[in-house]
């Protein structure tokens, strides 16, 4: 079963990577996997 992630926590993790982010699309893209595909599935 897939749970849906809410708005809201999807708005506070674009917001912690914009606030944190550096070095271009391409760290954003690695932080967002360590993000939602590491933590969320551990």
């Amino acid at each position: 079963m897939e749970s849906k992630a809410d708005l809201k926590d999807i708005a506070k993790l674009f917001l912690k990577l914009g606030i944190i982010g550096f070095g271009g699309p391409a760290a954003h893209i690695a932080m967002m996997q360590d993000e939602v595909v590491t933590k969320k599935n551990g």
